[in-house]
């Protein structure tokens, strides 16, 4: 048995171009530059910093930023739609011995319902985590609370601060490529994998079982 763990925004949710309309809805209230789907496009390989930096939003205006953010994504999440293969391979693995959790800033509720729409109720867990640069803490936390050890544990994630995170926490991550972060950027930050497509995250966590795992189970 092993236990993998996922990020909902980016991996089990495509946002697609909602997020160019969340961003520049924020961009009028806060004045800060409106993006089209190149500068979107642009910020998949820079950093948070440089992000800010293309968009004009001071780090006085963050934190707020980020509360208005949690708003609209959590009212827009039932609009958000499954990437291509991810129902399929949630469904293959939902058949092995994996433990399917989630990890997110979004609202547990507003995921369970994404879930019940799109019919991938496969998980044991969503898990909160707080802050835009909280989740290596609720990683922690997470392991913690469910007695999993980390070696026999898996992350799929689509961004830099999935992959820091899991660094922090030694676990191995899938990184996968259909979400917010670029290839190229993923890559300078060493992910243990990096897949394509839902069909080789699978293949991986395949692999992963035939080597066996110990954790504790509740």
């Amino acid at each position: 048995m092993i236990n993998v763990v996922f990020d909902f925004s980016g991996t089990l949710a495509d946002a697609g171009e909602l997020n160019i309309e969340i961003y520049n809805t924020l961009a009028e209230k806060y004045k800060h530059k409106k993006v089209d789907q190149k500068d979107f496009e642009r910020m998949s390989s820079m950093s948070v910093s440089e992000r800010m930096k293309l968009l004009g939003l001071s780090k006085v205006k963050l934190l707020a930023w980020i509360v208005d953010l949690k708003r609209l994504v959590k009212e827009r999440t039932k609009d958000f739609t499954l990437p291509f293969g991810m129902g399929a391979a949630l469904r293959e693995l939902n058949a092995m011995p994996v433990n399917m959790y989630i990890i997110s800033s979004n609202d547990p509720h507003e995921i369970s319902k994404y879930l019940k729409a799109n019919d991938i109720e496969y998980f044991k867990k969503i898990v909160k985590s707080s802050g835009l640069f909280g989740k290596s803490k609720a990683i922690k936390d997470f392991l913690h609370e469910f007695k999993l050890v980390p070696a026999d544990t898996l992350y799929v994630g689509d961004e830099v601060r999935d992959i820091q995170a899991c660094q922090a926490n030694g676990i191995e991550i899938i990184a996968v490529c259909w979400g917010y972060d670029s290839q190229g950027l993923l890559e300078e930050y060493k992910p243990n994998y990096r897949v394509k497509d839902a069909g080789e995250m699978v293949q991986i966590i395949v692999s992963r079982l035939k080597k066996g795992g110990n954790s504790h189970v509740q």
